[in-house]
């Protein structure tokens, strides 16, 4: 008998594939994708060309994980030690140990988010001297002043200003004199003899001199002469009721402190006269070194960091302990105010560098 070869086409896995002859009467599937007819089965059930490909696979796999052990690392960058300077009036008012820890836990956050060491070093100056000696040798790489002490110490030579502090209506603070209801008449002279109180306070400490301005303008002698008392407070609501209550006969604060206040009580904006109003003085100047840093990259990295410091909680923290409600980039014309403060007072015989009132 004629034994019939029969051929047909069968789907394996949805492809078709070619039937092997038909021998003996049992049909032998080939698979084009399977193992070769004569592969021979270990007994975990693996032809050994299986065994094979297996074994090269997790070769493969294992140099995959070894790799980046393999390439060699860029070099990790030097670490970064943060050197500020501050006057101590940029702590007046403010818990100087808080102030340090925020800076501390900001800087070190700086560090890890940019992938190396960063640490803090605070120095605190008491006089200006100190200051301009310090920044002459390098020994301050940021620094925290305020407009008047920056252009005494020539800042700019060695620390250009970054960011001016400020309010949301622009950078610098203005300052109002303001007198209360024991006096008549919202003039200067009608103060004269009467009791001042003075804000000294962190980002608020330029008012008393611009009150030192307003009397040399008018010739009239220094505030300790020209007022029967002179007191100086770092808050400005203890200044603002104190003249309310009438324990002060008028007071120099921020428009904003004020403001602040009236908004949660309107009587003190009903009661209180505004005698006069200064210019936006720069009270608070952020100021970067230009060089002194292990690479660029440090100073990119603080630069950029400082510039949206609201942003950040740590940053945040910052701000509100120094009593900044917003930073602006620096402009020279922020500086004006101050300036034309310091050409007039210089104008009228007064000392370069004069001593708050």
């Amino acid at each position: 008998m004629r034994r019939h070869r029969e051929a047909a086409i069968v789907r394996v896995g949805g492809h078709p594939g070619p039937v092997a002859p038909v021998e003996g009467g049992r049909r032998r599937f080939r698979n084009p994708v399977s193992e070769p007819m004569n592969a021979t089965v270990s007994q975990d059930g693996l032809t050994r060309s299986r065994r094979r490909r297996d074994l090269r696979s997790r070769v493969a796999a294992l140099g995959l994980c070894l790799l980046p052990g393999l390439v060699a690392a860029p070099p990790s960058l030097p670490e970064l030690e943060i050197r500020a300077g501050l006057m101590s009036s940029a702590f007046a008012g403010v818990n100087t140990n808080d102030a340090e820890a925020a800076f501390k836990v900001f800087v070190e956050q700086l560090g890890t988010r940019n992938g190396y060491r960063a640490v803090a070093r605070t120095t605190t100056y008491e006089q200006l001297p100190e200051l301009r000696r310090a920044l002459q040798e390098g020994e301050v790489n940021i620094l925290l002043v305020n407009g008047w002490d920056y252009l005494e110490l020539e800042a700019e030579r060695w620390t250009p200003a970054l960011l001016t502090a400020g309010t949301r209506a622009g950078a610098g603070h203005r300052y109002l004199l303001l007198s209360g209801p024991t006096v008549s008449g919202r003039t200067l002279e009608a103060l004269r003899g009467r009791s001042v109180g003075l804000l000294r306070a962190a980002n608020g400490a330029l008012g008393e001199y611009w009150l030192a301005g307003l009397l040399r303008a008018r010739g009239a002698p220094p505030a300790k002469e020209y007022f029967r008392e002179v007191r100086v407070e770092a808050q400005v609501s203890r200044l603002v009721l104190g003249v309310f209550f009438g324990k002060l006969d008028a007071c120099v604060v921020t428009r904003e402190g004020f403001e602040t206040m009236a908004e949660l009580n309107p009587q003190l904006g009903r009661r209180l006269q505004v005698v006069a109003e200064s210019p936006p003085l720069a009270d608070g100047l952020v100021c970067v070194s230009r060089g002194g840093w292990p690479s660029e990259k440090h100073r990119a990295d603080l630069v950029r960091v400082l510039a949206n410091l609201g942003d950040d909680p740590a940053g945040r923290q910052l701000m509100m302990l120094f009593r900044v409600e917003r930073l602006w980039p620096f402009a020279p014309d922020h500086l004006d105010g101050v300036r034309d403060l310091r050409r007039m007072l210089q104008a009228a015989r007064t000392a370069t560098s004069i001593s708050p009132p």
